[in-house]
């Protein structure tokens, strides 16, 4: 049985195009985890409605109202129980055989690695707000290189592992405990703690889902060019603070000198960019 895993907060206009794309999969074999994260607007009653109408859809009750994006997916794989475990953002379109195309590729690994922790990660179609493409590729638009980018410690640096693209299965998720409090999203902490545990971090180059960018994504695709450097520019002083919350991150983790950091970062900075 494959778990799907979804965080919702505030999601009511985004949220039903998102399950009925779900439910539209090629693969059955699924059942739909849900929990939010204290809406206030009419998300609890979409939720609900669905969960009286699809037995394979389910909400996962939790005393603590507020936890954010990273902590309610580590709440949600604590509490699940599954063979395979995917990642649901709540304002996406999954590709009607996202499912059917990554099971097929994991348990393909599986077969030739058992008993091997697993993560396959996919590329995404990025739209906008109302659902009209933008790039066709989430990598070509914000310049990554999977191969590169899920070696260490460049994954760390720039993680190209995208949670909503992502599966894993059983093996995988007993490595992620116990889960550092610094990390600053669920995916990458999933695909360090793979690669820490001389597990499979391993791409397909095609895209899943259409990636959807509107404005108050909790996190999201970014346009790299030369107006992207720019911006960087202007906001130094942000860009610095940030580097900082990283580089403590994964100092902790990796253990790594401040001047390697920069050295990394300017490294692929210029890969990105060029």
């Amino acid at each position: 049985m494959i778990a799907i895993l979804l965080a919702t907060y505030n999601s009511e206009k985004y949220l039903e195009i998102q399950l009925n794309s779900i439910l539209a999969q090629t693969n059955k074999n699924w059942k739909l985890y849900i929990r939010d994260d204290g809406s206030s607007d009419k998300t609890i009653a979409i939720v609900k409605k669905y969960c009286g109408m699809f037995d394979n859809i389910a909400i996962v009750e939790d005393d603590v109202q507020h936890r954010g994006v990273r902590d309610s997916f580590f709440y949600l794989l604590k509490n699940v129980d599954a063979d395979y475990y995917m990642f649901c953002d709540h304002d996406d379109f999954w590709l009607p055989n996202k499912i059917e195309v990554s099971i097929k590729y994991m348990q393909e690994k599986e077969k030739a690695n058992p008993n091997i922790p697993i993560c396959l990660y996919t590329d995404a179609i990025v739209v906008d707000g109302s659902y009209r493409i933008v790039s066709k590729s989430l990598w070509k638009i914000s310049k990554i290189n999977p191969s590169l980018s899920e070696k260490m410690p460049f994954l760390l640096m720039f993680n190209s592992v995208t949670g909503c693209t992502m599966i894993i299965n059983k093996m995988a998720k007993k490595t992620l405990l116990p889960i550092s409090k610094n990390v600053p999203m669920h995916d990458v902490w999933i695909a360090y703690s793979v690669l820490k545990t001389s597990g499979i971090l391993f791409h397909l180059d095609k895209a899943t889902l259409l990636y959807c960018q509107h404005g108050d994504n909790a996190v999201g695709a970014n346009n790299v060019s030369m107006n992207y450097v720019k911006s960087k520019i202007c906001s130094f002083k942000k860009v610095i603070e940030t580097n900082k919350s990283i580089f403590n991150w994964i100092n902790e983790t990796y253990r790594i000198n401040p001047w390697q950091y920069i050295l990394y970062k300017m490294f692929y900075s210029v890969i990105r960019i060029f």
